[in-house]
């Protein structure tokens, strides 16, 4: 669930920014969790500003590996049939 962004930019001269990911951290307590995703706007190179988004979690669960590799190795089945069904 979003919980706050913030925004600071060096100047409001800009017509084309791009937007440029530069840390993301993930704190977990218990089955509650906090992300925050850090990025600077960019424009010819320059960078003209930055932010920050914050998000919260709920409901988190243990890290099951299995779980995880089915889900993966599925994923990589279907994709592998749709790709050979696009090439016949």
């Amino acid at each position: 669930m979003y919980e706050s962004m913030e925004l600071n930019f060096n100047h409001l001269d800009f017509t084309s920014p791009s937007v440029e990911l530069t840390d993301s951290v993930m704190e977990v307590s218990g089955k509650r969790g906090t992300v925050t995703l850090a990025f600077c706007f960019k424009e010819n190179g320059e960078v003209i500003g930055e932010g920050k988004k914050k998000m919260v979690c709920s409901g988190l669960r243990e890290f099951e590996p299995q779980a995880v590799e089915a889900l993966v190795d599925k994923f990589n089945q279907r994709k592998s049939t749709f790709l050979s069904s696009m090439t016949a």
